[in-house]
C-alpha cells in the first residue's frame, strides 16, 4: 500500500538534513520512495515548497498524483501544521516505513502517516461537499 508520511520538524535545518539523509538512502538503493519534498509556510502563511531543490524527483508536482491524493495531503497539512513547523512530505510504499522512521527519529522529528486511499477518499468527499451547496 502507498502512504504519505509527513515528517514534522521544529526547524528548517532539521527538515533539510532529514531530506538529505533520505535521498542518500534512496541513491544507495537502501530505500525506494515515489517522491519527497520539504514544505513550510511562505510569507503569506500558505504551505509551500521550502525550496524547489528539495523536490524529488526533480520538478515533481504533488498535484499530479491520482485521485487528488497529493493535493489532499497538502490541504490536511496546511490545516494542521503549526506556523513554526517544517515538514518533509514523503510518498512511499509501506515497505519503506521503517527506514523512513529511523531517519526522522535521528533528526528529532515526528511522523504522521495517511494511506493514499484514505487521502483519495477525503479528496472525493471534499469535492462532493463543495458541489452540493
Amino acid at each position: 500500500m502507498e502512504s504519505f508520511i509527513a515528517a514534522i520538524f521544529q526547524t528548517h535545518d532539521a527538515a533539510i538534513a532529514a531530506h538529505a539523509d533520505l535521498l542518500r538512502q534512496v541513491n544507495a538503493g537502501a530505500l525506494d520512495i515515489h517522491s519527497a519534498a520539504v514544505y513550510e509556510r511562505n510569507a503569506a502563511g500558505e504551505l509551500d515548497l521550502a525550496d524547489v531543490e528539495t523536490a524529488f524527483p526533480p520538478n515533481f508536482d504533488i498535484s499530479n498524483l491520482p485521485g487528488g491524493s497529493g493535493d489532499e495531503a497538502l490541504a490536511q497539512l496546511d490545516a494542521a501544521l503549526p506556523a513554526s513547523d517544517h515538514v518533509l512530505l514523503i510518498h512511499a510504499d509501506d515497505g519503506a516505513l521503517a527506514g523512513i522512521e529511523a531517519i526522522v527519529e535521528a533528526h528529532n522529528g515526528t511522523i504522521v502517516r495517511r494511506s493514499q486511499s484514505e487521502l483519495q477518499s477525503d479528496a472525493y468527499k471534499r469535492f462532493i461537499d463543495s458541489t452540493s451547496m
